[in-house]
């Protein structure tokens, strides 16, 4: 998190390409079959997404996201407290393996 926080106080050209990564095949497949056995997921998701790489202005517009994202990072204790005020029923499926929502986020605190 500290590395998009660096981004996000300062968005230069530079670490904006840093997470060009995160758009190759290899890294799209890795989020889909990361801690998973092998077999159970198909490539239907992965294969679109990967499809959808090539569409113009693909990377510009994931890039964007990545930089917005700060914009939820900030309301989270917003999220949380309404939350805790209203107990909303809350189903949220999460992965023990998922790379990117790790599993020490899932558990209730």
């Amino acid at each position: 998190m500290a590395e998009r926080a660096k981004y996000w106080a300062n968005p230069t050209p530079e670490l904006r390409a840093q997470y060009e990564s995160a758009f190759a095949p290899e890294t799209i497949k890795g989020q889909y079959l990361t801690g998973e056995k092998p077999g159970p997921v198909g490539p239907d998701g992965y294969s679109l997404d990967i499809a959808h790489t090539t569409e113009s202005g693909y990377a510009q517009r994931q890039d964007d996201l990545i930089f917005d994202y700060q914009t939820n990072v900030a309301l989270y204790p917003q999220f949380q407290d309404h939350v805790r005020q209203y107990q909303p029923e809350i189903l949220a499926a999460w992965g023990k393996n998922d790379p990117s929502f790790i599993y020490p986020g899932a558990p209730r605190s």
